[in-house]
């Protein structure tokens, strides 16, 4: 099931999804995506919002070339 929230739908110019994870395992996938078609990409499991918001934050860092 795809979220629909106030979450980035970008970092660096690259698309995310989020998806509710196996209801067993819980938490949140993030898939960010290399292109529009979303045809290749990476998936994250994350355990909360929390979790995600710190990923995103520090993969966007590392995107810009920060600390």
């Amino acid at each position: 099931m795809k979220i629909k929230l106030l979450r980035p739908s970008q970092i660096a110019g690259y698309p995310i999804d989020y998806h509710k994870a196996d209801p067993v395992t819980g938490g949140i996938d993030v898939i960010i995506w290399r292109n529009e078609r979303r045809d290749d990409g990476f998936m994250i499991h994350c355990r909360d919002w929390g979790h995600a918001h710190r990923l995103l934050t520090e993969i966007g860092k590392a995107m810009e070339g920060r600390k």
